[in-house]
């Protein structure tokens, strides 16, 4: 969430999944279904996934210390600079 100056909320969030904008020189975003409850028994039936995806992938905000070295980490940001 962004918080503009008039102290609403905007959702700036973008969805993470196979079809997400990604740099071009990191991974993109893999899913694999590992079981399903059709594929397993009961009573241990359920879902489970694995995900693969670049540290920097989704909506986020590089901090200055990302770029430069001793530059400011993202908690010694104040919410009005973004």
């Amino acid at each position: 969430m962004a918080f503009c100056a008039c102290g609403s909320a905007r959702d700036c969030g973008w969805v993470l999944d196979e079809d997400a904008p990604r740099w071009p020189t990191v991974c993109m975003f893999r899913k694999q279904v590992l079981r399903s409850p059709e594929t397993t028994a009961f009573p241990g039936a359920r879902g489970k996934q694995s995900f693969e995806f670049n540290g920097g992938s989704g909506t986020h905000v590089d901090a200055p210390a990302h770029f430069i070295p001793g530059g400011r980490t993202i908690d010694q940001l104040r919410p009005e600079e973004l």
